[in-house]
């Protein structure tokens, strides 16, 4: 569409200055080009020179060939006009007017205007994400976050709805979503179940965020794949017992604890009727305390205790104990300090001497054996027996009284009796 404008100081049916485009409109995409041809016509009776100006775009949208032309009356010249918006997003889309200006340099009121339509074309999409993917508890959240990477701002309605129907969601913040060209923004929404189990088992959820663009006329546009994105959502109980009824598990959390506070004040009452029926035990069947009575004095130390084979083989023993007087050795009352000698120690029989000899059972009974091996047989005489016959050993309580007629350990009668003993 042409829209031209003109003007003169002084009469207003007179038109010095004429302007024409062609085409009448324009239309390119953000990195387009378009190209307008505007034609300046001097209406007037003397020579004039002209400025042309472009106003309604910035600056570096257009060109223009010739910026000055000076014109014979009648004349007429045209002026190539280029328009080449920008690429990328910072490039709005939408309708602009662009407006260009013949102006007289000797008389500024001397001017012609023609304004040509511009439409810029929308470039770019709008993409949709949703953080996190998959959450679960008891009530869940989630960031829905729109991308415009386009040239246009966008108002984006959102909807969510799950596959059982069976979740509230609440946006924040509520209503339609406005987002800037090439920004974002990002919108909130809390998910909560409609009937929230405190006793029962995990329930997994699916839910879809769809993204919806509000068209200039307020209808809803045709879906977007890019607007579309899945989520999970797994309610979890506060308890779980898969084997309790299922009354049970949908019971409120109010309705849970007032049982709970029944439970418990029918076995306080249990409790408190048993205690009347069966009575308290009687005082003097209470257990007395048992009182424990730590020594005041020193505690008993054995400084020495030793035993030592002294000449002869004879064992001596040496102790010496403080803070008692209450020594015993063997079982017999001794000082708290001294020595005893004790029985003979032998390292082949335990058996002390006997009759001011030392005793050597296994060697006086191989030798008397050796004496009979030596003397004639004489007839009707028994057969020499094994000098270590069972009849020639002594028996355990011979050994034994040995030891104990010696002074000897009685636990080395044992010992003795495994050797042989001659009278």
């Amino acid at each position: 569409m042409l829209v031209q404008d003109e003007g003169s100081g002084g009469n207003a049916a007179f038109q010095p200055v004429r302007l024409a485009a062609t085409p009448d409109a324009a239309h390119t995409a953000p990195g387009g080009r378009g190209v307008i041809m505007v034609s300046v016509r001097n209406a007037s009776s003397i020579v004039d020179r002209y400025r042309i100006a472009v106003d309604g775009v910035p600056d570096e949208w257009y060109n223009l060939d010739k910026r000055l032309i000076a014109l014979f009356p009648g004349a007429e010249e045209r002026v190539t006009l280029t328009l080449h918006p920008p690429s990328g997003s910072a490039t709005a889309a939408g309708d602009y007017a662009v407006t260009v200006r013949a102006v007289s340099e000797d008389d500024p009121a001397v001017r012609g205007v023609v304004v040509v339509p511009l439409a810029v074309d929308a470039i770019g999409a709008l993409t949709m994400d949703v953080l996190p993917y998959q959450c679960e508890g008891r009530a869940g959240a989630f960031r829905v976050v729109v991308i415009n990477t386009s040239n246009a701002a966008a108002t984006i309605d959102l909807t969510m709805r799950d596959d059982q129907e069976g979740l509230r969601f609440r946006p924040e913040p509520e209503g339609p979503l406005t987002v800037p060209a090439g920004g974002e923004s990002a919108v909130t929404v809390a998910v909560v179940p409609t009937a929230r189990e405190t006793i029962g088992v995990p329930h997994p959820y699916q839910i879809e965020f769809r993204g919806i663009r509000v068209a200039e006329d307020g209808g809803d546009g045709a879906p977007d794949p890019l607007l579309m994105r899945p989520a999970a959502f797994t309610f979890v109980p506060r308890y779980t017992a898969l084997s309790l009824p299922r009354w049970i598990r949908r019971l409120p959390t109010w309705a849970l604890r007032l049982l709970a506070l029944l439970l418990l004040l029918l076995l306080l009452g249990t409790g408190a009727g048993l205690g009347q029926v069966l009575g308290k035990p009687p005082a003097s069947h209470a257990a007395a305390p048992i009182q424990t009575r730590r020594p005041t004095g020193p505690l008993p130390q054995i400084k020495q205790l030793t035993v030592q084979v002294g000449p002869r083989g004879v064992l001596l023993a040496r102790w010496a104990v403080a803070g008692t007087t209450d020594v015993r050795l063997n079982g017999r009352a001794v000082a708290p300090s001294g020595q005893q000698a004790a029985a003979r120690h032998d390292a082949h029989h335990p058996c002390p001497r006997r009759q001011g000899r030392e005793w050597d059972g296994h060697t006086n009974v191989t030798r008397r054996a050796q004496a009979r091996r030596r003397r004639p047989a004489r007839v009707g005489a028994q057969p020499a027996r094994d000098p270590l016959h069972r009849a020639d050993r002594p028996t355990y309580a011979q050994g034994r009284a040995c030891l104990e007629r010696h002074g000897g350990a009685g636990d080395a009668a044992q010992q003795h009796a495994g050797h042989g003993h001659g009278a």
